[in-house]
């Protein structure tokens, strides 16, 4: 299902990370996983990336198979071991297969490593195919199942209703109101709510953003919401009244 994503979301992270943007600001942007790799590591139809400074640190999704983040990190030589905060862009696989091996891995070195983890509201809602086949987060078929999984590892979910800033300069959207664009994304899920059963159009899909000195810098995981939609949140949001001369918004889609 979540391979079905429509090709004007390809990524668009690689061109910012040699902007006047990410060179200027204080967050290094590590891509960990995408569709496309150097010799050595892996590539997938899914994404990841640290967002690091000296004082803070954020995963934005964990990549779609269990080991291909832990796989490109070592790679690398990231060690996520300092990272305790992570972002779930929303609920599909190719998002969030790698988190629970990710904890499972980093947490000997810190106990607190990966285990805050911001999801949007509607994250944990039941989807299910016309036939009736459950789909949930990860690996798992039923979404509370995932939920217990990763709670069982330590790991204690934030559920985001809003904007919200999550580390300096860092915001959440929450779930974002679809005003200029409806759904942009794979049909044949549906939620089941107040017994009435209805398509899945994904509000739980979130993205951040980033407050430089150059505007704001958007990081998608799909962009379900639509990008024009999300980045009229990110625009919108109190955090840029001192920029509003120069303000900009630069996509990051995964």
């Amino acid at each position: 299902m979540q391979r079905r994503r429509p090709p004007v979301l390809g990524l668009l992270l690689m061109a910012v990370l040699f902007s006047s943007i990410a060179h200027s600001a204080p967050y290094r942007i590590t891509v960990l996983a995408t569709n496309i790799a150097d010799y050595g590591g892996l590539g997938e139809w899914s994404f990841a990336a640290l967002f690091e400074s000296q004082q803070d640190a954020v995963l934005f999704d964990t990549g779609f198979k269990q080991d291909t983040v832990l796989h490109n990190v070592l790679h690398l030589g990231v060690d996520l071991s300092r990272v305790e905060k992570v972002v779930l862009s929303h609920f599909h696989s190719d998002h969030t297969g790698g988190l629970l091996l990710l904890r499972e891995h980093f947490r000997g070195a810190n106990e607190n490593a990966l285990s805050k983890v911001y999801v949007a509201s509607g994250f944990f809602d039941q989807r299910q195919t016309d036939a009736g086949d459950f789909v949930g987060p990860g690996n798992f078929s039923r979404a509370q199942d995932f939920k217990q999984a990763a709670e069982a590892q330590g790991i204690v979910f934030i559920e985001v209703a809003g904007p919200t800033q999550i580390a300096p300069k860092l915001w959440l959207t929450g779930p974002v109101p679809r005003v200029e664009e409806t759904y942009n994304g794979p049909q044949g899920l549906f939620i089941t709510s107040n017994g009435q059963s209805e398509p899945d159009i994904i509000m739980d899909d979130q993205s951040m953003g980033y407050l430089t000195e150059q505007g704001w810098l958007m990081t998608s995981g799909c962009g379900h919401s639509g990008l024009i939609n999300t980045g009229k949140v990110v625009k919108s949001h109190r955090g840029c009244a001192d920029l509003l001369d120069r303000r900009r918004v630069s996509p990051v889609a995964g």
